[in-house]
């Protein structure tokens, strides 16, 4: 590694070392939901992306199904994400065509999206529609917030089973948009904040965590500066290497800095350390055990339907011991759709 300064010359040699650390994720199986020619769908569990981000490479839905289930992941298009809490159905696609068409019919709001959540409160009986606009709080952590001036969205809500003894609920939730954390924001609005939600079930939006819009009187740029820090990668730390900010000085005042144990001429990607001086990560211990919420947030990803094509996950564990009252409600959802469409 050199410094900015510095002046290429004749027959120097450059090496591009990727020294990246993997953060942890449960050990939980991918399974195939179903398999066409033009889709491969899965049910993702919960506590990894679907595709390679930040510290996430190999433990990510793609990497995984590249690395542990030898699929060519070149071949298949991601169609949309879910968040690394959220479980559920994740589909791909196995060729453009079907790529286009899905997201052409996702546009035009002819693909029918289906979620469950499990929420704080007693929601109401009846359908409750949340039409609010949503825009980006921080661009650093893709947090979002209801904004009169931000995308349109449309979110559906529908009682399907309330716990009076937990004061909490299952939800339906259908969404006719797509909007980045649109179930998320929109229940956080209404009021019903999903259960274990760290980013949108907590008073860092105020004492009413920022139902209708209510802040607790702090301006736009205030919770973003708290949300951020809220958020705020050092809360993990445990733990660091005083000696790491003066050395990444005195690297950085040097024309030149090479690993003491690295022989850049004759590398051997086999014996590269595991240490890496310059390393944030290595500098650094998390807080162990992780609290359960960093792994599992009760959302997940129930039915995916289209132009010819119809996909369900199975029911979360927190939802099948209520699985008779879901199913019954759902029933009776479609009963009254048809005697409004009949």
């Amino acid at each position: 590694m050199t410094n900015p300064q510095y002046r290429i010359r004749n027959n120097d040699k450059f090496n591009h070392l990727v020294h990246r650390h993997e953060n942890e994720i449960p050990d939980l199986p991918i399974k195939i939901i179903a398999e066409t020619d033009d889709f491969l769908v899965v049910n993702k569990p919960s506590g990894l992306p679907v595709h390679p981000c930040g510290n996430y490479r190999f433990n990510s839905v793609k990497g995984l199904l590249e690395n542990e289930y030898g699929r060519d992941v070149n071949e298949l298009r991601t169609l949309y994400r879910l968040d690394r809490q959220t479980t559920g159905v994740l589909m791909f696609a196995k060729n453009y065509e079907t790529d286009f068409k899905f997201k052409n019919d996702v546009l035009k709001r002819a693909v029918s999206k289906i979620y469950l959540a499990k929420v704080d409160g007693i929601f109401p009986n009846e359908e409750v529609i949340c039409d609010q606009p949503i825009s980006i709080l921080s661009k650093a952590t893709g947090i979002r917030r209801v904004d009169p001036d931000g995308q349109d969205c449309l979110s559906r809500f529908k009682l399907l089973y309330a716990n009076k003894q937990e004061n909490t609920s299952i939800v339906r939730c259908q969404i006719e948009t797509g909007r980045t954390h649109q179930i998320r924001v929109h229940l956080q609005y209404l009021g019903f904040p999903i259960c274990n939600d760290t980013i949108y079930n907590n008073f860092v939006w105020g004492p009413l965590k920022g139902k209708g819009g209510d802040y607790g009187g702090k301006s736009i740029e205030q919770l973003r500066i708290d949300v951020v820090k809220q958020h705020d990668k050092k809360s993990w730390i445990s733990e660091s290497d005083p000696d790491y900010a003066q050395r990444l000085k005195e690297i950085g005042e040097n024309d030149l800095y090479e690993h003491d144990q690295l022989d850049l001429l004759n590398l051997k990607f086999d014996e590269l350390p595991s240490y890496d001086p310059i390393c944030w990560n290595c500098a650094t211990y998390q807080k162990r055990p992780f609290p359960d919420d960093h792994w599992f947030m009760p959302l997940h990803c129930w039915k995916y339907s289209g132009d010819g094509w119809s996909f369900e996950s199975p029911l979360p564990e927190w939802a099948i011991q209520h699985s008779d009252l879901i199913q019954n409600n759902i029933q009776e959802n479609k009963k009254e759709i048809h005697k409004i469409t009949a």
